[in-house]
């Protein structure tokens, strides 16, 4: 009796266990179609933001705002705003046209290391985000929180560490074009005649200012000067200069090029006598102005400077010879580049079809 109920008991364990199965896979056959169809539509509504493809390689609306952004200078919005309607569209096309045609040499290289199964490691990624890391600091020695850095510019890791990983890709590929550029004596000769102004050392002066809208209050702050006044807490009450806070009137060292011309125009002269006071009219304001030391205009020669031209007339050359592979490439590639993306007609077919209207 005990036999036939275990065997009852046992059959029923193995009917229910059947049963649970089957009921296993229906949920499988439901699920699946269902994360399927999931990750179709997603991937076809991602593509929407695809304006082209070079190969697998996509460009999204994303990557070229941030490149537009990149090519484009602090007040390029507000030149926009003084140009008439024409002369803005055209503008704007031109900066679209030029970050699309950068974007599109990049996806060029990615696809070439593809191709030739270029890699990179995470030690040479790591490399990379320590050399992004130092540009933030002027101390070799310092070390940088690039995590936290970049957490206050809102930009999240991952997206970094891609970055990251693109521009040592990006070198590791161009690295042996760079390499086989080198200098001649006649190209180096030539660069130094054409430019020579450019390497010699300008006239400087190591310059200290107040600037006020109203003259009686620089002959005011004058007269507290000469009375023996400190000249950096007087600055921070009393300039309008943007930047009193930090630099306490002290513009360091600077040249011609970096001053105002009515200003330049007296402070290198020799009357201008140094550590003393003089008040000065310029275009912004009134300048109590003091200079504490000067150093003359100094003309390098072609042998004091040889290593500064190699140098230059290398980078040059590097960066024609970089710009000449990536126009191959995208010659190369041309016939594997595709405007907007592959679904186009069928998302908006799907749009029309939902009655939504952009």
């Amino acid at each position: 009796m005990n036999k036939e109920k275990l065997l009852r008991n046992k059959n029923k364990n193995t009917s229910q266990k059947g049963s649970s199965k089957r009921i296993h896979w229906k949920m499988l056959f439901i699920i699946i179609p269902i994360l399927v169809l999931a990750f179709v539509f997603t991937w076809f509504y991602q593509a929407k933001d695809i304006v082209m493809s070079v190969g697998p390689l996509p460009i999204t609306t994303e990557e070229l705002e941030i490149e537009k952004q990149r090519l484009t200078p602090p007040d390029y919005q507000q030149k926009l705003k003084g140009m008439d309607e024409e002369d803005r569209i055209t503008t704007e096309e031109r900066v679209r046209a030029k970050a699309l045609e950068n974007l599109m040499k990049l996806k060029c290289v990615y696809l070439y290391a593809q191709e030739n199964d270029i890699t990179v490691t995470k030690e040479e990624i790591e490399e990379k985000i320590e050399e992004y890391a130092q540009s933030f600091s002027s101390n070799p020695d310092e070390s940088v929180d690039i995590r936290a850095t970049l957490s206050d510019y809102g930009i999240p890791w991952r997206s970094f560490w891609n970055d990251m990983k693109y521009q040592a890709l990006y070198d590791k590929v161009l690295e042996p074009i760079r390499k086989g550029v080198q200098a001649t004596e006649e190209e180096m000769r030539s660069h130094y005649n054409e430019f020579a102004p450019y390497y010699d050392v300008p006239a400087r002066v190591q310059l200290h200012f107040i600037v006020v809208e109203e003259e009686e209050v620089a002959k005011e702050i004058m007269d507290q000067l000469l009375d023996g006044a400190d000249f950096e807490k007087v600055a921070q009450e009393k300039s309008i200069s943007p930047t009193v806070m930090s630099d306490k009137g002290d513009m360091g060292w600077v040249t011609k090029d970096e001053l105002y011309t009515e200003i330049a125009n007296n402070v290198f002269l020799p009357e201008f006598l140094l550590g003393e006071y003089y008040l000065l009219q310029a275009r912004d304001g009134w300048y109590i102005l003091r200079v504490d030391e000067r150093t003359e205009e100094k003309k390098n020669t072609y042998e004091e400077v040889k290593d500064l031209i190699e140098e230059d007339v290398i980078y040059q050359k590097q960066d024609q010879a970089v710009n000449g592979f990536m126009n191959r490439l995208s010659d190369q590639y041309e016939f594997r580049m595709v405007v907007g993306n592959r679904w186009t007609e069928f998302l908006e077919w799907w749009d029309r079809l939902r009655g939504v209207v952009e």
